[in-house]
């Protein structure tokens, strides 16, 4: 017996769509089958989706809650929208699973932060969500020394950033000594790390020189951050992986395209995660999730769009989020 039945639809498989019906117990994806197939096993509820597309839930492993936004002219930074209603949107369009940021300052116990970011979020978001570990500054012992069992508790993703971005924005950059240290610490826990790859000192020196010229509208945001600077921090990176039993490596490198064939030549056994070509973003979970809680977007063509209709499946004992109602399955 299922706990739930989606019959008659049309699946997204690995394969390719086709028609099939897919099992749920325990909030897991149990069984799929060919149309039909399913029918004569009972269930606690079946879900008629016969002309209707059913299709994985989406994980979006990078986004930015109630972050500081700098505006220009403002002397106080905006602040992103809020996660119950970055959750609404992420379930119309079919994201069912997200991964922010928990800052993790230096000067405070990384249990501390994690637990912090925690609060901000209980109660409030309606999917599944996670934590990417945002560390910056001069790394402490206080960071340091809990990250192993912050990593076996399910926040095995850090994120870094080898510059301070923006001139107004000192703080952030981790030196390269201290991104060695938390490479060899995920490399022994099975973490991964997440790097914002720039050079420092190209960054800081473009922009001081687009001020002197009275260059500094976006148009020429480009020439600061360049591929120039992504390339020497790039390699400074990798020669640390590669002196690192294990290390995993994602990218923030808007010329990843261009340097994936000589990373996938120098790294082959210290890349081991998904890698995408982006302009400002770099995060990935460390691998696929096997057994990962059941999650499907049922939906149905209105006119030229496609609008989500259904959301189903239970979540995980591990997330700290709010159901939509009915708890099983909510009707949009």
């Amino acid at each position: 017996m299922f706990d739930l039945i989606i019959a008659g639809g049309t699946a997204v498989l690995p394969s390719g769509a086709e028609p099939a019906d897919i099992g749920v117990s325990g909030g897991k994806i149990a069984a799929i089958g060919g149309a039909g197939s399913l029918a004569a096993i009972s269930a606690g509820r079946v879900v008629d989706a016969a002309g209707q597309i059913v299709m994985p839930g989406g994980v979006d492993p990078h986004i930015h809650c109630s972050s500081p936004i700098p505006f220009p002219g403002r002397n106080e930074d905006l602040l992103s929208a809020p996660p119950e209603q970055v959750s609404r949107a992420a379930l119309y369009g079919g994201t069912t699973t997200f991964l922010d940021f928990a800052p993790c300052p230096a000067d405070q116990p990384l249990q501390q932060s994690i637990e912090l970011r925690k609060r901000e979020w209980a109660g409030t978001c309606y999917c599944d969500y996670g934590f990417h570990l945002l560390l910056y500054g001069k790394l402490s012992q206080g960071v340091l020394g809990p990250l192993p069992e912050a990593i076996q508790e399910g926040h095995a993703s850090v994120k870094m950033f080898t510059t301070d971005i923006r001139p107004n924005r000192s703080g952030r950059m981790v030196q390269f000594g201290d991104i060695w240290e938390v490479l060899k610490i995920l490399g022994a826990s099975g973490g991964v790390a997440a790097i914002h790859a720039e050079d420092n000192d190209i960054v800081m020196h473009m922009y001081e020189k687009l001020i002197r010229e009275d260059r500094t509208g976006f148009e020429n945001m480009a020439e600061v951050h360049n591929t120039l600077s992504e390339d020497l921090s790039f390699n400074r990176v990798i020669r640390l992986a590669e002196n690192v039993e294990g290390a995993a490596l994602t990218w923030c490198m808007s010329r990843l395209r261009l340097e994936w064939p000589r990373l996938r030549a120098r790294g082959r056994a210290v890349i081991r995660s998904t890698a995408k070509p982006c302009t400002n973003t770099c995060s990935t979970l460390r691998k696929t999730i096997s057994g990962r809680a059941a999650r499907c977007s049922i939906l149905t063509h209105r006119s030229n769009s496609q609008r989500i209709k259904r959301r189903c499946g239970q979540l995980p004992t591990t997330a700290r989020s709010r159901r939509l109602r009915p708890t099983r399955f909510a009707v949009r």
